[in-house]
């Protein structure tokens, strides 16, 4: 078992944040870790010499700000049974809530990030991004983000964990986090490997082997990446061939 001791919840009280609670509540109870919640009161564009913000200083706009989500936060933890968890409350300025996140996250030795994501798409994405694509890119520990849906999943039920494999070093560090998030559900861990198919002209004959040559190749390297955490591994005979690539899927019980 992993030793997870401070686990961060950021939080600007959105609907997906609402939903990522819960997780990282249930992550702090099971872990007996300290639940760090943090939101970052970003002031953008605010200049105390426009004649607009001359009612109030930026310091008391900040401090109306802070003392809003200090109620806030206590707010959300009070729907949820958290007697006997260690939770901190931190509120603070900055100038971008991914910097916040980042350098909390360093200067509190965070084991874990769990924060919820608006899933924007298209247009939506590109123009406003994502900070928790931010923060999952440059954050010194693993990020669970937890997408806002229309019906939530049961806290307590989480059936089956994709963990996708590439050969790599950093694969190999994902798939031992995701056999703890396994074991701590019950849950059915299923290794994937995904490479581009290789066509070739057809008086070749020679596509087929290679391709088999491959997947037989990776089926290796997931065994043998299963055999390394020391756990039973379990075909699934479930090959699928798309236009442009093959899928595998590996599951142990």
């Amino acid at each position: 078992m992993f030793a997870i001791k401070n686990i961060l919840f950021p939080t600007d009280f959105s609907g997906c944040a609402t939903q990522a609670l819960p997780y990282a509540l249930y992550f702090a109870a099971k872990y007996n870790a300290t639940l760090h919640m943090l939101h970052g009161v970003v002031l953008h564009g605010v200049d105390p010499d426009t004649p607009d913000n001359r009612i109030y200083s930026i310091q008391e706009v900040f401090k109306k700000l802070k003392a809003n989500a200090d109620v806030q936060m206590t707010t959300n933890i009070e729907k949820h049974d958290v007697e006997d968890l260690d939770i901190v409350q931190v509120q603070e300025r900055a100038i971008s809530a991914t910097e916040l996140i980042l350098e909390y996250s360093d200067e509190h030795a965070i084991d874990v990030i769990v924060m919820g994501t608006h899933g924007r798409r298209g247009l939506g994405h590109a123009l406003l991004g994502s900070v928790a694509e931010e923060v999952v890119r440059s954050a010194p520990c693993p990020v669970l983000t937890i997408r806002e849906q229309k019906h939530p999943k049961p806290l307590e039920k989480l059936d089956r964990i994709l963990v996708p494999f590439d050969y790599s070093e950093h694969a190999k560090t994902a798939l031992e986090y995701a056999k703890e998030i396994a074991a701590l559900y019950d849950a059915r861990l299923e290794l994937l490997y995904v490479f581009e198919e290789i066509i070739y002209p057809r008086f070749y004959d020679i596509g087929s082997t290679l391709n088999d040559y491959i997947s037989k190749d990776a089926r290796r390297a997931m065994e043998s990446a299963y055999k390394e955490t020391k756990d039973r591994i379990q075909t699934i005979p479930s090959t699928s061939l798309a236009a442009d690539r093959w899928l595998m899927r590996y599951s142990i019980s």
